[in-house]
């Protein structure tokens, strides 16, 4: 009975992942690579044995040729099992010497992500992180980055992550080219799309996938001085760089910072991070008003170009120009002829205020902070909640319009909408605050809702997708205290957290 064993093991793996009866799939994908992969498996528990058998008879008579045949026996073991069982991380370093080809090949030979069958998106992933540790990405290496993920036929986490990791090349490529406001819109797609395989089942993403995501998104946070979201992942998918930098948040917010955290510090022994812990805790600010001039020209003209600026930055902004445009201030910068005119020193502040607009609409800043509002800031912050709400009631209409049709496109445009939704929601709360994100949950919760049916329900199904979906939408429930919504999304998250 005992060579039975592993085909009955192959056929349970086959149907567990194709059963029609359970609407929640299973961790495993029965595709014929991951089927191959475990013949691969079995094939390599067989090697194992044999390797035993060649111990024992080594170990009864211990000969050169036995100890030569022991040792070929366990080199097969060691390298077959290291590409069955720890492809990514062997991969993962290996694509830290830019050497996309090869990387994308000896994924499909290792059946990378055998457990939700996307090896090409595995591959696909690989070869991109290959291309960003090499830098100067050309417009034809992306393009065969597309064409390769195009042929994935299993749209989960991994797929996602290889679409998001693409969209930040494109973001690089263009910002190498100075065309800052293409760059930006690339940059946020990634982002949008890194942000929502954190909403994933477990079962639809690789672990080694999330925890790259999560770094991405810790160091595009860094990057935007957005330390607060350093905090986000947990242990498990914090990677040694997130946890080097989650111990200076806590540090700056005068908390002891976690004991692995300042293992992955010591680990990590970078000049970055180390130049982080050695700021100081509180910024000085500008002596006069010369210097606080000059402050304004330096992060507005950041601001136009669509550079990184952080919050406190942005904020700064928008109160010195409440204070500079000021017609009653010593050191206004408007004319002296004009300051009694107030229609045209109106006009000033409202020209002003919709050169931020736009900036702002695209990069967020935290309006809802200021506590002093002037004649800029306010006319900014009406300018920008017309114009998010306005974006989000658009966006709203085109998804249930697609619901009352059941009109599905391509997976690239479906996790574009899911990304872009979410990332919209996140961008009027971060925005105009928690107020005006709770006028907009019901009408929110009800199309994101129909988005995530119209993706679990109606063919091509892309239920791993939609668990995101409800997933975002269960945790807001409970934040807004929606026991009905709660509730649903509960069972909705059930029904979509397997791979099918």
């Amino acid at each position: 009975m005992l060579p039975l064993a592993p085909i009955i093991l192959l056929i349970r793996l086959a149907t567990r992942g194709t059963s029609t009866g359970s609407s929640s799939g299973s961790g495993f994908s029965a595709t014929g690579r991951a089927v191959l992969w475990v013949f691969g498996v079995m094939s390599w528990v067989g090697c194992l044995l044999l390797t035993l058998a060649a111990i024992g008879d080594w170990s009864r008579e211990r000969t050169w040729e036995r100890v030569e045949i022991v040792a070929v026996f366990v080199s097969i073991d060691v390298v077959f099992g290291a590409g069955l069982f720890l492809a990514w991380p062997i991969l993962r370093a290996l694509a830290r010497r830019g050497t996309p080809k090869l990387v994308y090949y000896l994924a499909h030979a290792s059946l990378i992500f055998p457990l939700t069958g996307e090896t090409y998106a595995g591959a696909t992933l690989l070869a991109g992180i290959a291309l960003a540790h090499r830098g100067r990405v050309t417009k034809k290496e992306v393009r065969w980055l597309e064409s390769r993920l195009k042929r994935e036929q299993r749209h989960l986490g991994t797929f996602g992550a290889a679409y998001a990791l693409i969209e930040a090349l494109k973001a690089k490529r263009a910002d190498d080219k100075k065309r800052r406001l293409v760059a930006l819109e690339h940059a946020q797609r990634a982002r949008t799309l890194f942000g929502t395989l954190t909403y994933f089942s477990p079962r639809a993403i690789p672990p080694g996938v999330l925890r790259f995501a999560y770094e991405y998104l810790a160091l595009d946070d860094a990057r935007q001085a957005h330390w607060s979201a350093m905090l986000l992942a947990e242990k498990g998918q914090a990677t040694t760089v997130v946890r080097a930098l989650a111990s200076w948040v806590r540090e700056q917010a005068g908390e002891p910072a976690k004991p692995y955290e300042k293992r992955a510090r010591r680990r990590l022994a970078s000049p970055i991070v180390e130049r982080l812990f050695s700021r100081p805790k509180e910024s000085q600010p500008p002596s006069g008003a010369a210097e606080a001039h000059a402050l304004l020209i330096r992060d507005y003209d950041a601001l136009v170009r669509g550079r990184a600026v952080s919050p406190r930055s942005s904020l700064n902004v928008l109160m010195l120009l409440d204070t500079f445009l000021h017609p009653e201030y010593p050191d206004t910068l408007l004319p002296e002829d004009i300051r009694g005119d107030e229609a045209l020193v109106a006009s000033i502040h409202e020209e002003v205020a919709l050169s931020l607009r736009d900036v702002f609409a695209r990069t967020g800043v935290p309006l809802f902070a200021l506590k002093n509002i002037g004649p800029v800031s306010a006319r900014v912050y009406e300018a920008l909640e017309t114009s998010l709400l306005e974006e989000m009631q658009s966006a709203l209409d085109r998804v249930n319009e697609h619901k009352k049709l059941a009109y599905r496109r391509d997976p690239f445009a479906e996790w574009l909408e899911v990304a872009y939704l979410r990332g919209l929601y996140r961008r009027i709360e971060y925005t105009l605050g928690p107020d005006a994100l709770a006028r907009v949950w019901k009408p929110f919760a009800y199309a994101y809702c129909n988005l995530g049916v119209l993706l679990s329900e109606t063919w091509p199904r892309r239920r791993p997708l939609a668990f995101s979906v409800f997933r975002l939408l269960s945790v807001e429930a409970h934040r807004f205290q929606d026991q009905q919504q709660a509730q649903q999304q509960l069972h909705n998250m059930t029904v979509t957290s397997g791979v099918q």
